[in-house]
């Protein structure tokens, strides 16, 4: 074997030799151009503006490339070199969309379609097919940052990959077999939700169901279908076929009138999983799946505030180290993580921090994001290796560990992999404060809330690149450059304040004594 056909793939903090041939995946030969990324700036916290670009480091180590595959770049999940995993590669597409240009997001994505849906061979299986099911969601965040509008067509109309998807859950058989996977099926729907087991739901040993798996229905793939119905109908809605849209609004509907009905329990405030021998009665153990209707939108806004009450009580989801995979008060809560008994995992963690600003609770939602990047840097900084992990510990500076039986061990390091969710996304959409950023609607919508000088610079969606930079001294003010014109919507001080941006450079003022003066220079 010659030098040159070997090449050094990191991954799960061991080097690993792979040979450039047989189908074998291979590190890409391109280097990651920092100088493309978006740029954060953050003065009050410089540390984790270093974590974000630690975070991009590891995320390009697996960036693979390998003939034989439907699409030959794809983006592996940090776990397996032969097998791609659904609720993964839509995690990992939530970041990698911040650079798009670079990061192979489409071709993760159409990985899994074109295996699943077009049964195109492929030399790597898809390990569990009925993993949460959530292409359409992260779709839709795609879209936002990219404007390309001949990819909902694809999706929507000429593929109908999504709508496909959706069938395909609703219509699968508890063990029946899928061409390219690698374990057989194990959801079933019924009258009243979806059967479903701990590890194809992606939390593999919760405590749900107290590890009766097959006898309880899963709250989040009931609500992950109405999140899924509810995107479908809106990108439908973009393309103009209203029957399209009104078809999905209806199936949103449905399981929203079902998840209301019978999972949500009013005085403790949550949805929670139910029997399946008595759908009346509930299988109370307190996790974060539990938002994933309040992302859908199922929640009425009682139901929202009764939920966001408990990422401020320490005992359940909140404290120093907020978003443990179960709450604080269960019987099966492990201090040192426990895998999905304890450990913060990053996936639940920016969904129920989405699920939380849907809502209208930006503090509670920017508060934790805050507290979990904390800890993320701190074990960074502090435990050996020096790494971002799979999950992190609920109570200390470290990583989690997992359920051995006989010794714990710790997860995986070098987890970029989902876990680049906290540095990359969690920066600037919590603690920046750029909630939203629509290519289509051209807008940008920042909450200013920090009071240091804080920003982006080289932020691109759709044709526009733009930097924008808030102080504080003399006197509040944003500077903003931009190729192409696009509006701006500031919330700050309890106020929304829109500002037409043009192309060049402009100074916006944010004085109370000024009245949204905008000095705009050549």
């Amino acid at each position: 074997m010659q030098l040159r056909d070997v090449l050094l793939y990191v991954h799960s903090g061991k080097k690993t030799s792979i040979r450039k041939q047989d189908n074998r995946p291979y590190r890409t030969s391109r280097n990651l151009d920092f100088s493309k990324l978006v740029q954060p700036v953050f003065e009050d916290n410089p540390g984790l503006v270093d974590l974000y670009y630690e975070a991009w480091k590891l995320s390009w180590e697996h960036v693979l490339e390998r003939e034989g595959t439907p699409s030959r770049c794809y983006l592996d999940e940090a776990f397996s070199l032969h097998t791609i995993w659904i609720w993964d590669s839509c995690f990992m597409s939530m970041f990698a969309r911040y650079a798009s240009q670079q990061f192979p997001v489409e071709g993760t994505l159409d990985n899994c379609y074109q295996i699943l849906h077009e049964q195109q061979p492929s030399a790597i299986n898809i390990q569990h097919p009925d993993n949460p099911p959530l292409f359409a969601w992260v779709e839709w965040q795609l879209y936002q940052i990219t404007g390309n509008k001949e990819r909902l067509h694809k999706l929507i109309l000429d593929k109908a990959w999504l709508q496909k998807h959706y069938r395909f859950i609703e219509n699968s058989r508890r063990w029946s077999v899928v061409r390219g996977a690698n374990v057989r099926m194990s959801i079933h729907k019924e009258n009243y939700g979806y059967l479903w087991h701990g590890t194809p739901s992606g939390m593999d040993n919760t405590p749900r169901g107290r590890n009766r798996y097959h006898d309880i229905y899963w709250l989040d793939l009931l609500a992950m279908q109405v999140l899924s119905a509810q995107y479908i109908s809106r990108m439908a809605k973009e393309l103009s076929e209203d029957q399209l849209a009104a078809e999905y609004k209806i199936l949103a509907e449905e399981g929203t009138e079902l998840l209301n009905r019978y999972y949500w329990d009013d005085e403790d405030g949550l949805y929670y999983d139910i029997s399946r021998k008595n759908p009346r009665q509930q299988c109370k153990v307190k996790t974060p799946a539990s938002f994933w209707p309040m992302l859908a939108g199922a929640c009425r806004s009682d139901q929202a505030l009764k939920m966001a009450s408990h990422l401020e009580s320490d005992g359940i989801f909140g404290g120093r180290f907020p978003w443990p995979s179960v709450s604080r008060d269960d019987p099966d809560y492990h201090a040192s993580g426990h895998y999905w008994k304890g450990g913060i995992w990053l996936p639940l963690a920016y969904m129920g921090t989405q699920a939380l600003k849907q809502y209208g609770f930006h503090d509670i939602a920017d508060t934790t994001a805050e507290r979990l990047l904390n800890n993320m840097y701190q074990t960074w900084q502090q435990f050996e290796p020096h790494s971002i992990w799979e999950a992190y510990a609920p109570e200390a500076h470290r990583p989690a560990t997992t359920e051995h039986p006989r010794k714990e061990q710790l997860v995986r390091p070098d987890f970029c992999g989902w876990s680049a969710l906290g540095p990359i996304n969690m920066l600037i959409e919590s603690v920046l404060g750029f909630e939203n950023i629509s290519a289509p609607e051209r807008t940008i919508h920042w909450r200013i809330y920090q009071q240091c000088r804080h920003g982006l610079n080289n932020l691109s969606f759709g044709d526009t690149v733009t930097s924008l930079l808030y102080t504080h001294k003399p006197a509040p003010e944003i500077s903003v450059t931009s190729n192409k014109p696009y509006t701006l919507k500031v919330f700050y001080r309890g106020e929304q304040r829109d500002f037409k941006i043009t192309r060049g450079f402009q100074h916006i003022r944010l004085s109370e004594n000024e009245s949204n003066r905008v000095n705009r220079l050549p």
